[in-house]
């Protein structure tokens, strides 16, 4: 939003690679560009060694610039903070279903629980959409701690494809929607 980025403004972007039989991730990438704050990290996933590493600097227009590289466990099949979002759809997902998988980020290693709320259509920007909606359930520091309520919209149908995110935050809600959709020939 235009007018709430005088007062603070955010451009953060991630990225993660995963392997597509196994279902985990191998890397992620993130870039966090914030009014008074810059922050780039890597982590990645060694699989073979069951460990995760992440390498990260951080620089804070007062507090100057710090450094920080960590190495922890973790076990089989532990997602990031973006894989996650999309590991969610190997389940069978139906209202009232519960699940649980493991997620690391930042030298922890968490538990995501997640309960499908409802089905529920959405209208969106590529028309209405049969949906799923999930609140997530999980205790992360950083830049993804929540502070409320967060929601997960997925298609209801074989591709859960996420339509729709948010995530109550200190500064209000951060909502992400889906602007195009790809469908296959």
């Amino acid at each position: 939003n235009s007018t709430f980025s005088l007062f603070y403004s955010v451009e953060n972007v991630a990225e993660t690679f995963l392997d597509f039989n196994e279902l985990i991730p191998h890397t992620l990438s993130m870039d966090n560009n914030e009014s008074s704050r810059l922050v780039e990290s890597k982590t990645f996933f060694d699989w073979k060694k069951k460990k995760a590493s992440l390498w990260e600097t951080n620089i804070h227009k007062k507090k100057g610039e710090k450094k920080k590289q960590i190495s922890w466990k973790i076990d089989s099949y532990t997602q990031n903070v973006i894989s996650a979002l999309y590991y969610l759809r190997a389940f069978t997902l139906k209202p009232g279903k519960k699940f649980a998988f493991r997620v690391s980020d930042d030298g922890k290693n968490y538990v995501f629980k997640g309960t499908v709320l409802r089905q529920e259509m959405l209208k969106t920007e590529v028309g209405k959409l049969d949906t799923l909606v999930i609140r997530p359930e999980f205790q992360l520091a950083g830049s993804f701690k929540p502070s409320g309520e967060n929601l997960i919209w997925v298609t209801n149908d074989d591709r859960k494809m996420i339509v729709r995110i948010e995530s109550k935050v200190k500064i209000g809600t951060l909502v992400a929607k889906l602007k195009k959709l790809v469908r296959p020939e």
